[in-house]
Order: C-alpha cells, then structure tokens, then sequence
C-alpha cells in the first residue's frame, strides 16, 4: 500500500514547521492515539486482503524535545479472489462486469459491500421491494484465495400505490406528489424514491424528507409509500453585506416566501447594490410543472449598471424553463424582454437554450467533481431591432484531490458574439471584458481587452480564458493557493488563438471561514501591456472559481 493512502488514517500527526504561529496547533506524542494507529491499520490491511499484515512502530527520541515515530508493516502475502457465484436469481451479465470482485483480484471488503449494494439495488429497482441480498466468503489461508458467494432472496415482485403523505402543513398533497418520480401502477423502483426525495429537496420548502415502505402497508403485489416531510419556515428574510475589491462595498436584502399559495411556489422580493450594479426584482417559481422535473420561474426587475466606459438602466422581465435532466444535470430555456433607459426604440428580446451539469462535492470550496455549463443565446429579433446578434459559450471546470490536502483546481471558459446586423453594431455592454478578481488575475477588472485610440477598452467578440490552482490547507482555517492565469479578449475571433494568450501568475491566502473562502490574491502580469499596472491585489470571498 503506498504512504498516501495510509497517512491519512493515522491521528497521530507532525508537527508544523509553522508551530511558532499562535492559530497553528503543535502536536504531542499520545501512547493511546498511537495504539489507536496500529489497530487502524492492521484493521484497514485486513479488510484489503492482507490477513498475514504485522504492524508496529520504533520511536526515536534522539533529538531534545522531539520523537519521530516510524511505522514498520509488513503486509504478508494478498489473498485472491478465487470463484465468485451469485446464487437465488437471473442477474444480468451487465451487472457480472460491473461487480468488484473478480477472480484473480485481491479481496476487499470494500469491494463486498459494494457489489452487495449493486446486487440490491437492482433487485429493488426491478420491483422487488423487500428483496435482501448476503455476501460470504471462505477463506484458504494455505493458498491465499478466497471464494465469494452471494445469495440474494428477492421476493415477491411489487407495484407503486398511493402514496400516504405526512406532515405537511402549508404545501398541500398534491403538491407534494406531483414532486413524486413515481405513479401508482407503476412496477417498484428504489431508484425513484431516491429520485423523488431529491425532487422534493429541490422545492426549497422541506427541511427534511424520508420516504419510507413499512412493512404494515403492504398488500397483496401493492406497496403504499410514506411521505413524511418537515417544512422549513415559510417565510424569511435575508440580509447581507459584503466587500470585494471590484464591486466594493455590497449589499443584499430579500424576503421570500416558499409555498405563497400553497403549491411550493417560492416567491422572492429582493433588492442588492454595488458599486457596478444595482437591482431590484420580484420573481415566483413553480415547481413540478407538467412533470415532477419541471421548473417554471417568472422575473420582473429594473438594473443600473455602471462599468468603466458606459452605464445604462434595464427594464425588463423573463420566463424561465427548467428540466432536470438527471440529477445533477438540467436544461434550460429562457425568453427575455425589456427597455434600455427606458426609450421605446430600445425594446429587445432574448432567447437561450443552456446546459449545466454539476457534479462538485462543494459549492463554495470543492475538492473534488467537475463542472460544464453551455449556452446559445439569441438577441434582438424581435421588434425590429438593428442590433441582433448569437452568442455561443462554455465553461468547465475540474477538481481533483491530491496527496497532502492538496486540491487541483483547473477551468477553461470561452464564448463568441456573431453580429447577424445588416447596421450598427453590437453594443458595448454585451461585449466580452476580460481581467479582474475571478478572470486573468494579472490585470484589473475588465482592463484586458481591445482598446479604442484614446486607450479605453471597448470589449470584443471573443473570449478564451483558462487557470490552474494548486490549493493547500495551512491547519484547521488557512490556506495557500499558487496559479497560473491565460486568457485574451479580441474584437473578432483571434482570442482562440492560443499563441495571443495574456499571461499572469500568483499566489494567495485563504481564510476558511464558515461561510466560505476569503481569499486574498496577489497577481503579476507577464504579458506586456502598456495601459495596465503589473501587479495586482483581489480581495474577495469565495474561491476564484
């Protein structure tokens, strides 16, 4: 086994280099945490196959003040899977190859409980609801193999009834199961109450779900699903402030109330201000339209927004369409409408189809998952308007946990405007800006970009932006990030060429609050560029990405 993989089940630690700081703890030797170590190990070798592992440690006391402690294994010769039998019903060749225990493999009660739980489940998806499947294996110590049997009793088969609904208050039943995955009729399937669970989470109005299948409601080839929800407060309000060095001081209230009428419509009063934006909104959303993965949301609001080179004030309102693919991945449609400053020959329309599939362990700090996010917008067909335009963007992002608490974080996002205008242009505030606390960090908030004869950026019609971080844990509440930031904006499409990449590096610090990262980031541009500074500072919260 390699060290990376045993390190962290020992609670016996080292002692920082930076034990001299007041917020990092200093470690001291504990004979009991010691002990504990060795059954943990010997424990965590077994339950990989080493039943022969011996384990034990020499402390060396040779400089004041200090003992390193070494851990001596001897892991033994691996015992093998030999046969392995799957015995009380027809099991799919798909689910054989998807088994972990095969033979010639080592043995791992990982790998036991994991196809136990595969077996199970499907059998509790094809119906059979009470279904029970065991894991055995026998053990030849003289030859280190081991044969693997599993016995499953599946059962009678069963169908959805009606559900029985408990513990609502202020969302009613048939809210409740239009949010169900399942109908009555319909063959059992574990997979959809776990489906359903997750739908019914998605309305925002429960603090807790459970769907259970007592044993008292089943009859004949029925089963009766229980629903036993609690309801969250129905109405609350938000207040919030904040301070980063783009939008500087930031402010948030909002009142929401999540079933106005009943069926689990959220609807949402809110105001937020910034030095770069103001708004304020009202907005409903309607869960479980046409289908329990079915999402509707209807905004009104009024933006002002002020960048460096322009401002402008949007009227405007959207109807927004959402379908949840699966659960982690939904598809969107949305149709938009407004006035700019409010003059008449200002009206315009915008469509969308997008794409998000969300697979990230953290939503604020993850260590692990993968991001993607895809859009094609449409603008200005409608009305007449003299300025319509397609955009087409993406975005992924990567995470992946490495030895030593570190994480790696990687994204790449790009997006181009085309002009479909016989006149005019597309205007300045739709245009791509590049630089600033969450893009290429080695410039200013949007001072990357092209710039007009006088030296002010005007923004361009394409963007390709790519980083890399390398994030590591200082202790219980610090941390140290080092990157490297690309990207180009362009007035037409050279940004994907890479050799016009803009290049930054850096480093930062993160304090890992309760509610989320503060980081603070220090970036140094290596690209020349005559109109932006070399160095910069971003303070904010949350990761850069």
């Amino acid at each position: 086994m390699p060290a990376a993989q045993l390190q962290p089940l020992l609670s016996t630690r080292a002692t920082s280099q930076l034990s001299w700081l007041p917020w990092v703890d200093k470690h001291h030797l504990d004979p009991d945490r010691l002990r504990a170590d060795l059954l943990r190990l010997r424990a965590f070798y077994r339950d990989h196959g080493f039943f022969e592992v011996k384990v034990d440690t020499v402390l060396d006391r040779s400089r004041p003040g200090r003992v390193e402690v070494t851990y001596i294994v001897t892991e033994g010769p691996p015992t093998l899977v030999g046969r392995v039998d799957v015995i009380g019903s027809e099991v799919p060749e798909r689910l054989h190859r998807s088994l972990g225990s095969i033979p010639g493999r080592r043995l791992s009660r990982e790998d036991l409980e994991g196809d136990r739980l595969l077996l199970l489940e499907a059998a509790r998806d094809s119906g059979y609801a009470f279904a029970t499947v065991s894991a055995q294996s026998r053990i030849d110590q003289a030859i280190h193999k081991a044969d693997v049997t599993y016995r499953i009793d599946i059962g009678p088969r069963y169908r959805f009834a009606a559900p029985r609904i408990e513990g609502n208050e202020g969302v009613t039943a048939r809210t409740i199961e239009r949010g169900l995955t399942f109908r009555p009729g319909q063959s059992f399937s574990s997979r959809k109450l776990r489906q359903s669970r997750r739908q019914l989470y998605l309305s925002g109005a429960f603090r807790s779900v459970v769907l259970n299948v007592p044993d008292s409601l089943v009859s004949d080839d029925d089963v009766s699903v229980v629903v036993r929800v609690s309801e969250r407060s129905p109405r609350t309000i938000q207040i919030g402030a904040g301070y980063d060095t783009e939008s500087q001081f930031q402010g948030l209230l909002a009142w929401k109330h999540r079933s106005a009428f009943g069926g689990g419509q959220q609807f949402t009063v809110s105001a937020r201000g910034s030095a770069i934006e103001n708004q304020a909104s009202l907005s409903l959303r309607q869960p479980y339209v046409m289908g329990s993965r079915n999402w509707l949301s209807l905004r009104t609001f009024v933006t002002r927004e002020e960048r460096q080179e322009f401002r402008q004030i949007e009227l405007g309102g959207n109807i927004l369409f959402e379908r949840n693919i699966r659960t982690r991945t939904t598809f969107f449609f949305d149709t938009s409408a407004g006035l700019i400053d409010f003059k008449a020959d200002s009206a315009f329309t915008e469509f969308a189809l997008g794409f998000r599939n969300d697979r990230r362990d953290d939503f604020l700090d993850p260590s692990n998952g993968l991001l993607v996010n895809l859009t094609l917008k449409e603008k200005g067909l409608l009305f007449g308007s003299d300025r319509e335009f397609i955009e087409l963007a993406g975005e992924g992002r990567f995470y992946r946990s490495l030895p030593g608490r570190l994480v790696l974080a990687t994204k790449v996002l790009g997006g181009a405007l085309f002009d479909l205008s016989e006149e005019g242009e597309i205007p300045n505030i739709e245009r791509y800006f590049g630089g600033g606390l969450s893009s290429v960090r080695g410039w200013g908030f949007e001072e990357l970009g092209p710039r007009d004869a006088s030296g002010a950026v005007v923004g361009g019609k394409s963007r390709l932006e790519g980083s890399v971080e390398l994030r590591a844990r200082l202790g219980r509440y610090f941390g140290l990030v080092g990157f490297v930031d690309a990207g180009n904006v362009d007035s037409e499409f050279e940004a994907f060429n890479l050799g016009s990449l803009r290049w930054a590096i850096g480093s930062g610090l993160r304090y890992l609050s309760p509610v989320g990262p503060i980081r603070l980031d220090f970036a140094r541009r290596l690209s020349e560029d005559l109109f932006a500074s070399r160095h910069q500072f971003h303070l904010s919260l949350g990761q850069a990405f």
